[in-house]
């Protein structure tokens, strides 16, 4: 797995992403607490919209296959 470092150097749009993040707290737009609460919020908000799961249906007795 690669660091956060490693995919600031080889990911163009991590990269991207970082440095807007960066400008915005150096700006003083927001605060680094308030930056993390965001992307904690936006990654939440994420899996609730794209919950799958987390056991097999049973139906009628029997173990159906989750849908992907």
């Amino acid at each position: 797995m690669m660091t956060a470092e490693d995919r600031y150097h080889n990911d163009p749009i991590f990269h991207t992403l970082v440095d807007q993040i960066y400008h915005a707290i150096l700006l003083k737009q927001y605060t680094p607490t308030e930056v993390r609460d965001a992307a904690m919020l936006a990654s939440l908000k994420y899996e609730y919209s794209h919950a799958r799961a987390l056991w097999p249906e049973v139906i009628g007795g029997r173990i159906m296959k989750v849908p992907e």
